[in-house]
């Protein structure tokens, strides 16, 4: 068993298929819950952060309508106040 203890970030990512009618629209990633802040990419395009307890980030300008668009979110769990991002 890998011991996580001392792992204070950790990346999660997704492939997501965008609709092609979804052209033109304004298109924010909602998340609900972070473990203190988190830095959104999407296709290699970082879009924003999000603090804690969550919040929405707009991913319009990256994300490709009527293809395959790849997400990625940093989770920073930081111990301190002075380790955030904000």
């Amino acid at each position: 068993m890998v011991s996580l203890k001392g792992v204070d970030r950790a990346w999660i990512e997704r492939e997501v298929a965008i609709p092609a009618d979804w052209a033109g629209r304004r298109i924010v990633l909602d998340l609900e819950r972070v473990a203190t802040d988190a830095k959104v990419f999407v296709n290699g395009t970082e879009c924003g952060e999000v603090h804690w307890p969550g919040g929405g980030v707009d991913v319009t300008k990256a994300i490709r309508p009527g293809a395959k668009n790849l997400i990625r979110v940093l989770v920073i769990a930081a111990g301190e106040e002075g380790e955030v991002l904000q």
